[in-house]
């Protein structure tokens, strides 16, 4: 996991990246029904701050979409928030070995103060990392408990998210290749109730200052 967070450091800080993030809306059986917003990043550092800049998005005109998990706290998270064991079984993925880490949350978390840790400290999952060059391959993660937030004029319930996170190795860094989340919730805004089932798909691609992407 540190070196999952180095290497997403250094890329934030040294590589251009593409991203692209589709959203579609399922029925209520979990099959694709229409594609609600499609929008394509350059990302980038600039003064060592992170930036996204929007390249393209259908339909025109929407507004930019937002990331169901923030990464970097994910694995901040990691480090602090999760009891880990591993699992007895190997997995072979892609004729490639790996090790199985479970993970779920420990009792007395922080208060949640974010939506992102509403999720945390409700998720567990699996991380699989190369036996061969210990880097992390995939994360898996799912709720295990349902989020509900409400108040006088707004509420907020989600009784589904189930995550997979896969990595590419680039220039012998470990780093992100596609985001899968798959979510079901619903808010409200005074008497106004939006119910939703999407998944959110984000794929990454890397370039350096002096190449073309890879």
């Amino acid at each position: 996991i540190e070196k999952a967070k180095k290497d997403n450091k250094f890329g934030q800080d040294s590589v251009i990246a593409s991203k692209n993030h589709l959203i579609e809306n399922l029925n209520v059986a979990g099959k694709f029904e229409s594609k609600e917003k499609e929008a394509t990043f350059k990302v980038y550092s600039k003064k060592g701050k992170p930036v996204e800049e929007l390249i393209d998005i259908w339909p025109r005109g929407a507004e930019p979409p937002k990331s169901l998990v923030d990464f970097d706290k994910l694995l901040d998270a990691f480090m602090s928030r999760f009891y880990f064991s591993v699992g007895q079984n190997e997995e072979e993925i892609d004729e490639r070995k790996y090790y199985k880490v479970h993970f779920s949350p420990k009792e007395d978390l922080p208060a949640e103060k974010e939506y992102s840790d509403y999720v945390l400290n409700r998720t567990a999952g699996i991380i699989y990392i190369d036996k061969k060059t210990y880097m992390v391959r995939r994360i898996n993660a799912s709720l295990i408990q349902e989020i509900s937030k409400s108040g006088f004029w707004t509420s907020y319930h989600a009784n589904k998210l189930d995550l997979e996170i896969s990595f590419q190795e680039w220039h012998k860094l470990g780093l992100l290749k596609k985001i899968t989340a798959t979510a079901r919730y619903s808010y409200r805004v005074a008497t106004v109730t939006v119910r939703r089932y999407q998944t959110h798909t984000l794929s990454f691609g890397y370039e350096t200052k002096e190449s073309k992407p890879l």
